[in-house]
């Protein structure tokens, strides 16, 4: 059996993915000198793994509003090639077509 990898930009689907493999939303905690409008960079955080003191959790509703403002797309499969359901996720800068 092969991995299927997808994509998506709509909240409800990668909020129902997320949430189904007991992650949530985090950022990559920045220094005061490094402060931006979103905070750091968007990751999504999983119970025994990812759990670094630099990455702090945030709320949906934050991560989403950092998501579109940063053109951002989600990448995420729903099997391993085992058949076991996946945690496999990135999140990717759409590129504008406009450059």
């Amino acid at each position: 059996m092969n991995a299927t990898s997808n994509r998506t930009t709509e909240p409800p689907i990668i909020k129902q993915w997320v949430e189904s493999r007991r992650g949530r939303p985090a950022r990559v905690r920045l220094s005061h000198e490094q402060e931006s409008e979103y905070g750091g960079i968007l990751r999504i955080e999983f119970p025994g793994r990812d759990e670094e003191e630099h990455l702090e959790s945030i709320d949906w509703e934050t991560f989403f509003r950092a998501f579109r403002a940063q053109n951002l797309t989600f990448f995420y499969d729903e099997e391993t090639s085992y058949g076991r359901k996946s945690r496999f996720c990135s999140l990717v800068r759409q590129i504008s077509k406009e450059a």
